[in-house]
């Protein structure tokens, strides 16, 4: 129980210091409201000071029911923004690392077929090299290029020929085994990085 109420003080101090400027706009929101609502009730409070630094009275049980409740709430409010601002920054957060990783996947992959990009390859093949001075495997690496597809870009379009590379690497990614890596290097270019069977 201590741990977790540490735990709870320990983030909200985190998120004050994360979020100072709204946390003084708060704390000063909230001390005008408690005043205001105090003068609203003609409460003096002046005299009120006054008279407790002069030890000429003692706060009454209603004084200090009101005083605690008013004080109460005002900490209810600001601890509820705070854990506002800490829970918007780790979905500001989970939001930027779940970009970065699209990202990332978009670097990797061809965009017309979906298809890992020349970056993955180069990176499975320096595994594979390394991988296979270690355990003694061979891996088979294939080059496959499309003969005159040129000749169907330039009589069909453009468009009908990113349709033929879209149906290639259906055709590609149906004959290849699980497992194994088909890539699109870029224009009519394919290639493959077969991985040794168990």
């Amino acid at each position: 129980m201590r741990d977790r109420a540490t735990t709870s003080i320990g983030s909200l101090v985190r998120t004050i210091r994360l979020h100072p400027w709204t946390s003084l706009q708060d704390m000063a929101l909230l001390s005008s409201v408690m005043l205001v609502s105090l003068l609203a009730l003609e409460y003096d409070i002046v005299e009120f000071w006054d008279d407790l630094s002069a030890n000429q009275r003692r706060i009454r049980v209603e004084e200090m029911l009101v005083l605690t409740g008013m004080l109460g709430l005002g900490m209810f409010a600001f601890i509820l923004r705070r854990i506002r601002e800490e829970r918007e920054d780790l979905e500001r957060q989970v939001r930027s690392e779940f970009d970065v990783r699209a990202n990332l996947a978009l670097a990797m992959q061809d965009p017309l077929t979906a298809l890992p990009n020349r970056s993955e390859l180069e990176t499975a093949l320096a595994a594979a090299i390394g991988s296979s001075a270690s355990d003694c495997k061979m891996h088979a690496f294939y080059l496959l290029d499309l003969n005159g597809f040129k000749h169907v870009n330039d009589k069909h379009g453009h468009a009908t020929g990113d349709e033929v590379l879209r149906a290639v690497a259906r055709r590609l990614r149906a004959a290849a085994r699980q497992g194994d890596l088909l890539v699109r290097l870029g224009g009519d270019e394919f290639a493959v990085l077969a991985y040794p069977t168990s």
